[in-house]
């Protein structure tokens, strides 16, 4: 194999067909990594996942010839693709390295850039790097303000109550999930609503934490299952415990739990995408 392989290089170089078989491959991994963002966030969460897993090492190959080319919107747009399935499997490092470096080229394409600093935010917060997280949020919601993106600036603030969340500043997070339901009221609040309850958890204001959580399981409970129905039970769930309706608590927490091992999702935080 790794004959056949030397072999077909080697006709590449003297064809002289090597550059334009890097860039046609490089360009079926950019539609790729677009498709592993989408199918991560959808129902087929754990075929996607393996489809993600065994051409990993492509994606790459073709991301760092991107970058060696200078080529930014092939670049951002795989690197961008890809965050989610980083954070997913617990790659961080590897995903800030090359967010960076895919940031600090230009692209055409002011979307895909937007996308990748969600993902390179997200990232900054996965290590508790709360003033680049918020910096590169900053930058990104001037993009979706430019783009006039009502569903980018709802995750961009979204985010940035997580963050502000995070740093315990809670009149900030909520200031800011509040935001984020307002800029674009066709968007999924929920977890919006769950977070808002896990405020209200923390700040000890228990009925109020009831009332979003509620809501949140309300709406999430019409929804196909996944990792958010989930989530909104875990929360609900411990919620009910402080309160002392162990029965139901008890109910939602085995069933968030079945939930979580049948789709063998491990979530990494609470950002959205």
């Amino acid at each position: 194999m790794e004959t056949l392989r030397t072999f077909a290089y080697e006709q590449l170089v003297s064809n002289d067909q090597l550059w334009l078989c890097q860039q046609n491959h490089a360009r079926y991994y950019t539609t790729f990594a677009q498709e592993v963002f989408a199918g991560l966030l959808g129902d087929d969460q754990v075929n996607w996942m393996q489809y993600a897993l065994a051409d990993h090492e492509n994606c790459l190959t073709a991301l760092r010839w991107a970058l060696a080319q200078a080529n930014g919107e092939i670049a951002i747009a795989i690197a961008g693709g890809l965050w989610w399935f980083w954070c997913r499997r617990g790659l961080f490092l590897l995903g800030l390295e090359m967010l960076q470096a895919a940031l600090q080229l230009a692209t055409p394409d002011l979307s895909a850039r937007a996308v990748a600093l969600n993902g390179l935010a997200s990232i900054y917060l996965s290590q508790d790097d709360y003033a680049h997280s918020l910096a590169v949020h900053r930058e990104g919601l001037a993009l979706r303000h430019q783009l006039h993106d009502a569903t980018g600036m709802y995750t961009v603030l979204h985010n940035m109550g997580l963050t502000a969340y995070m740093m315990g500043d809670y009149d900030q997070a909520i200031t800011w999930l509040n935001e984020g339901v307002a800029a674009d009221p066709t968007s999924d609040p929920t977890q919006a609503w769950a977070h808002l309850g896990l405020i209200a958890q923390e700040m000890q204001d228990l009925p109020q934490a009831l009332v979003w959580l509620e809501q949140a399981y309300e709406r999430v409970m019409q929804q196909s299952e996944g990792w958010m129905q989930a989530w909104v039970m875990n929360y609900l769930a411990d919620v009910l415990r402080e309160t002392g309706e162990f029965a139901r608590a008890t109910q939602l927490a085995q069933a968030s739990l079945q939930i979580f091992t049948a789709w063998k999702i491990v979530i990494i935080g609470l950002i959205h995408k």
